[in-house]
């Protein structure tokens, strides 16, 4: 087609871009590299920073591990109230420092180490400030329980432009005590040798023990065993949940815990002699003392006694008193001695029975009487802390005593009176001899010079309790049987002339008791007599007071109904009238019946006077007879040869002249009036006083005669023994307390 015109088609050009030039591209570079650089540089100061922090931290673990390590290795080197063992605290937590690496790089350490007791219920008086926020209290040579100790050291920085810090640890490492326990007895030593108590009664039962000598009897006390161990080998299983509680009450259950004498002594013997199950440590037993007990297995197999092991609180004592401890097991652990096992063992199988004292009381010659001895209730054996108690034997003796002018008889039986005067004396006396307990009141907070733990015991000891009355010796010998209980009366003494009462005595005298408390400190295995100088029974003196008070009292209640001394009197008028064989008729002018009267008196008062004479002249010795017989002057001799015109039984004038007075009434009367008179001085009927100064010094006597005749027994009157069979202060515990 022509006239059309052609177009081209349309195209884009893209110009390129223009080179960079070279020093663009170099300030390019030099960005890139500034940033990373300087977050390296803050990283690795965050970290070293972070490495340093650690280090100090480090640092003060390893420095109170070291203050820690030193306070804790230093406290166990002391012994609470024992002074002198903070040298040896300090030297130990020095050389437990000295032993730490970690503490040579650690450059140079500053050391502070005390020993002190460490109390927050106290203020410190510490003068460092630190020591006492603490409540830290520093000793010299006084005992402690605490070492404080303080390290300080400059740790130096690693880091630029960081300073040098300074660390501190402080330890203070206190000596917790383990719970103290013990075991110990409070009673006679029963075992005595020869004719011991404990051994006569053992014979009666078919065990001899005689011939066992010092060394045997000791070396039972020697020889250790556990109620643990014991309990396990008489086959008496122990719950896992043991208390203290629980275990007095499965001890003291019948079902349980009692046992045969032979049963527990064979035990207690396999268990020494074998080794057996939970053994303490103890010494071998040798074969005499291996023939001894088993002779006493023998023989306990025929007495057969049933033994209740454990005790209530309130109720029957057993072989262990009530335990006191916090920690059963503890207890349960605590050593006992096989000798104090066998002694009460044997002390059970006895127990109610009583021997006669092979020897007669002969007291002045005035007094005669017999001496039964037993023991009533066995010693028991206190286990556990302060506040335990131990219980001893109860040992009871049963006395009469009599004296009579005709008759004497020990048994009770009626005196016979003879003569113109009988003297009649029938005293029963019950005496509770030896009892007594002792308390733990404090367990190893002393020593003794050897370092020795000490345990404080508190022993109170029934010296005498006795009681007079109408009681018989199976009464005193009952463990129903106390002398603070009221007794019924007995007629105890009376004076007889021609068998009518001047005199008598019926009443019933309870409880004279002398108690003595003392404090004994002992070390395991020692023993100690509580009082330590024994004491003689005063039982004469205490009667004789008594006796005095109540005799005085009956004296002067003389009935108004003329009984009393009067029907003596006319008796002996009578009889004296019958030999003189007269005629005592009254009247002023009748001088035969004056004559009779006055002879029938002479006569009469006469043999009284040689009725008190041969009573004092048979019974006493001759420093007392000058005494008496004054006092017979005394009650007799004014009224010899005075002729006095008032004299109701035969008046006269002085010269004997008439007109006469007096009736044969009066002069019963008047003999009466001299059985009734009283001394001027002491207001004492003379009658009285003369019976009285006749039986004080036998009942003196009686005190220091029974004394003797005990001692031989293996008794001393008045004393019972303690002993601390052992005692554990406990492991003690050491402990961080800051």
């Amino acid at each position: 087609m022509s006239g059309s015109k052609k177009t081209e088609p349309h195209t884009m050009r893209i110009s390129p871009l223009p080179a960079r030039t070279g020093n663009a591209h170099h300030g390019y570079q030099r960005g890139s590299v500034l940033l990373p650089a300087a977050a390296s540089i803050l990283v690795g100061l965050v970290l070293l920073g972070t490495a340093h922090l650690a280090y100090l931290f480090y640092m003060k673990r390893e420095l109170q591990n070291a203050a820690d390590m030193a306070a804790l290795s230093g406290v166990q080197m002391l012994r609470p109230a024992l002074p002198g063992n903070c040298a040896a605290a300090i030297e130990t937590a020095q050389a437990t420092l000295a032993a730490q690496p970690a503490l040579q790089n650690a450059g140079d350490v500053e050391t502070d180490i005390a020993c002190g007791v460490w109390d927050p219920t106290t203020p410190a008086t510490a003068v460092d400030p630190t020591q006492q926020a603490l409540h830290f209290s520093p000793t010299d040579n006084a005992p402690g329980q605490a070492v404080y100790v303080s390290l300080r050291s400059n740790i130096p920085a690693f880091v630029p432009l960081m300073q040098t810090v300074a660390l501190q640890a402080k330890a203070i490492a206190r000596l917790e005590p383990g719970e103290p326990l013990a075991a110990f007895s409070v009673s006679p030593q029963l075992l005595a040798l020869d004719d011991g108590l404990l051994t006569n009664l053992l014979a009666s039962i078919g065990a001899d023990l005689r011939g066992t000598t010092v060394a045997d009897r000791n070396g039972l006390a020697n020889v250790m065993l556990t109620p643990a161990g014991l309990l396990q080998a008489l086959g008496i299983a122990l719950p896992a949940d043991l208390t203290v509680a629980s275990l007095n009450e499965l001890l003291a259950l019948e079902s349980v815990a009692r046992v045969g004498g032979a049963e527990l002594l064979r035990a207690a013997l396999e268990l020494a002699r074998n080794g057996g199950p939970n053994p303490a440590p103890g010494s071998e037993l040798t074969t005499v003392q291996l023939s001894l007990l088993e002779n006493l297995i023998d023989a306990l197999v025929v007495a057969d006694p049933v033994i209740q092991l454990g005790s209530l609180a309130n109720g029957p004592r057993g072989l262990f008193a009530h335990i006191n401890a916090d920690d059963p097991n503890a207890a349960l652990n605590t050593r006992i001695s096989l000798g104090s096992i066998v002694d009460s063992v044997l002390a059970f199988a006895t127990r109610e029975r009583a021997i006669d004292v092979p020897a007669e009381l002969n007291l002045l010659g005035v007094l005669r009487g017999s001496v039964k001895i037993g023991i009533v209730e066995p010693p028991s054996i206190g286990i556990g802390g302060a506040g335990t108690m131990a219980y001893g034997a109860q040992i009871r003796a049963f006395v009469e005593l009599c004296a009579s002018l005709g008759n004497c008889s020990t048994t009770g039986g009626s005196m016979v009176p003879t003569g113109l005067l009988d003297l009649g004396v029938h005293i029963p006396i019950g005496l509770e001899l030896v009892t007594g307990h002792g308390t733990l009141d404090s367990l190893c907070e002393e020593y003794d010079e050897q370092g020795q733990a000490l345990a404080r015991i508190t022993v109170q000891a029934s010296l005498a309790n006795a009681c007079i009355g109408n009681i018989s010796a199976s009464d005193v010998f009952s463990t129903s049987f106390s002398c603070r209980t009221p007794l019924d009366s007995k007629e105890l003494l009376r004076l007889r002339l021609l068998g009518h009462n001047l005199l008598s005595l019926n009443t019933s005298i309870s409880g004279i008791a002398l108690e003595d408390v003392s404090t004994v400190t002992l070390a395991a295995g020692e023993t100690a007599d509580v009082p330590a100088n024994g004491n003689a029974l005063a039982i004469g003196t205490t009667l004789a007071s008594l006796t005095d008070e109540l005799l005085s009292s009956l004296a002067g209640k003389t009935p108004a109904n003329g009984s009393g001394t009067r029907p003596g009197a006319q008796q002996i008028w009578n009889e004296t009238l019958a030999e003189e064989n007269c005629n005592p008729a009254s009247g002023p002018f009748n001088g035969q019946g004056f004559a009779c009267r006055k002879a029938v008196e002479a006569k009469a008062l006469r043999k009284i006077e040689t009725g008190f004479n041969g009573l004092i002249g048979n019974i006493v010795d001759n420093l007392l007879r000058l005494d008496l017989l004054n006092l017979v002057g005394d009650l007799l001799g004014d009224l010899l040869g005075v002729l006095l015109p008032t004299d109701t039984c035969a008046g006269a004038t002085l010269s004997g002249l008439p007109p006469y007075a007096g009736t044969a009434s009066g002069c019963v009367d008047k003999l009466n009036s001299v059985l009734q008179k009283t001394n001027s001085q002491t207001g004492v009927p003379l009658l009285l006083q003369i019976v009285l100064d006749i039986l004080r010094a036998p009942l003196d006597a009686l005190g220091q005669t029974l004394s003797n005749l005990l001692a031989n027994l293996g008794i001393n009157l008045g004393q019972v023994r303690t002993e601390l069979i052992s005692l554990e202060c406990g492991r003690p515990r050491a402990q961080l307390v800051h």
